[in-house]
């Protein structure tokens, strides 16, 4: 694989504590957006759902993914 501009890339690539920091700050974001989105979930003792993506209507989808996969 080939970036346009590796050197910049690397550059910018958390690592140590603030890798970790990041990481599980943003898991506990998604987690309070999934519950304002579907309600209780399994571990809320809610229902077990497959698939969250598919239950997140696209208008609410769009802005989720941005947010949290940079897409």
């Amino acid at each position: 694989m080939q970036a346009p501009d590796a050197k910049t890339n690397f550059r910018n690539l958390l690592g140590g504590a603030l890798a970790r920091w990041w990481t599980e700050e943003s898991a506990s974001r998604l987690q309070r957006r999934m519950l304002m989105e579907l309600g209780a979930l399994a571990q809320d003792g809610g229902f077990a759902i497959n698939n969250l993506a598919t239950q997140i209507p696209d208008q609410d989808w769009l802005p989720l993914a941005k947010e949290f996969f940079l897409s």
